[in-house]
């Protein structure tokens, strides 16, 4: 069973971890590949508890304007997006747009 655990940042220059067994890094790598191949791939995982969750990865070009991305931060103490300035990264997707909950 592919268990995988991601902290991302809380806040800037904060460390983010991926935890996971050899399952998972075996799917993660290959869903890597996809997303370079077909720009994305979608990847199912689970963490301890067996809550499920699907994790999107986009590839995107080298000049893509990530001045216009929101910051991934979740600490809302330090930082909290501008819906009206910022591109959510739901919106990135187009293969996908109308799996991701939001």
């Amino acid at each position: 069973m592919p268990m995988c655990h991601i902290y991302g940042q809380r806040m800037w220059h904060d460390n983010s971890f991926l935890i996971a067994n050899k399952a998972a890094l075996m799917e993660l790598r290959e869903a890597i590949d996809v997303a370079l191949k077909h720009k994305e791939a979608k990847l199912g995982l689970s963490p301890a508890d067996g809550e499920g969750y699907d994790l999107y990865i986009k590839c995107v070009e080298d000049d893509y304007n990530w001045e216009e991305l929101q910051m991934p931060y979740h600490d809302r103490d330090c930082y909290v997006p501008d819906e009206k300035e910022e591109r959510s990264p739901f919106d990135v997707f187009n293969h996908y747009k109308n799996h991701i909950k939001k």
